[in-house]
């Protein structure tokens, strides 16, 4: 019993300091500095999207003794160059103040936002030698912007949080939702495409049936778009497809097991 009471009180004695040093605080101690936390940590930036489509960032800040009278938010674009040579690497663009936040040092518990979009976060960064293009279309999938924060105390510290950070992640848009028609031998028919995830669209009929309503799910990966072996009835189906540049989506090697198999559709956008 005496071992398991000394037990016990070392190992309470062990988490207390555990987490004392695992507080995320400016100061090293909760009770007398102030503390960023709860910030949006991670967005997506999908190429294609519209340049004035905003996005949005929220943080907290809990005030201590030495309260936070400033916080600061910076961007930085990383991105690949020289891609698929023996020459590539991650570089990065200078370092800009992007934001700024006067906290009103009233309440313990102030929550802020701030929104931006691609022109804002291109704005002044220079990047392997010359600014951030304008068409997002040659920014490479898996490049992103890091916004960090910098907080400044009542005490005149100024603290970076480098452990807090926003990441704005670049990755394929995919824009394919609407009306389409393939020209099958009998004439002309509708096919819809209705997004229903992120890169994910119900077709109102499968390729065959164009008024029956069997509807099927196809994803769309930067372009290249599968049919899923998903729908109501028990045969197999497939089939690739690829987004051309004036919108429409070619298939090929579309396939309904025991009815039909290697055949081409062409969705056309209307």
């Amino acid at each position: 019993m005496k071992n398991l009471l000394k037990l016990s009180l070392f190992s309470l004695l062990f988490l207390s300091f555990a987490c004392s040093d695992d507080e995320d605080t400016l100061t090293g101690n909760k009770n007398t500095g102030g503390l960023v936390a709860e910030m949006t940590s991670s967005l997506t930036y999908k190429q294609g999207q519209p340049n004035d489509e905003t996005m949005s960032v929220n943080f907290s800040v809990f005030q201590g003794r030495d309260e936070i009278e400033k916080v600061e938010v910076y961007k930085q674009y990383f991105g690949l160059i020289n891609v698929g040579t023996d020459q590539e690497e991650m570089i990065s663009s200078n370092n800009l103040l992007f934001f700024s936040f006067d906290m009103p040092l009233v309440d313990q518990y102030e929550s802020k936002s701030y929104q931006f979009d691609y022109t804002d976060l291109i704005e002044g960064l220079t990047f392997n030698g010359g600014s951030l293009p304008l068409d997002d279309s040659t920014l490479n999938i898996g490049d992103y912007w890091k916004l960090t924060y910098v907080a400044y105390l009542t005490d005149g510290t100024t603290v970076h949080l480098n452990r807090n950070f926003t990441k704005v992640n670049v990755a394929c848009g995919s824009y394919l939702a609407g009306n389409y028609y393939v020209n099958y031998l009998s004439g002309p028919q509708i096919h819809t495409l209705t997004e229903i995830g992120d890169g994910l669209y119900e077709m109102s009929s499968m390729f065959g049936w164009p008024t029956a309503g069997y509807k099927v799910k196809i994803t769309d990966l930067c372009g290249t778009c599968t049919i899923l072996n998903d729908w109501q009835f028990s045969n197999d189906i497939g089939g690739t497809g690829t987004v051309q540049p004036n919108g429409n989506i070619t298939f090929t090697d579309v396939f309904v097991s025991d009815v039909y198999s290697g055949r081409a559709y062409t969705l056309i956008k209307i």
